[in-house]
């Protein structure tokens, strides 16, 4: 086994919503095959995991992906009990589409248009 093919898979709400080397080490070798990878684990999610996991909408999978582009299943975890690696659970893809939108409201509130400024100095 490679550590340069192993990788974990987040899925929310039954989307593959993000995938990240579990190696936090750059591999000169690999970089002209993200596409084939990024293909083949798209395709492995589509056609084997996400139909047989119908009970859970969320959760992360760590696989490995050979020579001969199989990918195999390492294990698989809860969402948001494992290490996130390269992202945040608290930060899109990750977030949940809930917590975006509340985001999303909240960034709304905090902005104050140019009227408002000037009404805030009258005011003052």
């Amino acid at each position: 086994q490679v550590p340069a093919r192993e990788m974990r898979c987040f899925v929310r709400q039954q989307r593959l919503v993000a995938v990240c080397q579990r190696s936090d080490n750059f591999y000169e070798h690999l970089k002209h095959e993200i596409p084939s990878i990024k293909s083949v684990i798209d395709k492995f999610f589509t056609e084997v995991i996400l139909p047989e996991m119908v009970m859970m909408t969320d959760f992360v999978t760590d696989v490995y992906v050979d020579k001969k582009m199989r990918v195999w299943v390492i294990d698989m975890h809860p969402f948001g009990t494992s290490d996130p690696l390269l992202f945040s659970y608290d930060e899109p893809p990750l977030m949940s589409a809930r917590r975006v939108d509340e985001r999303k409201s909240n960034e709304k509130d905090e902005v104050v248009d140019d009227d408002q400024e000037k009404e805030r100095k009258e005011d003052v």
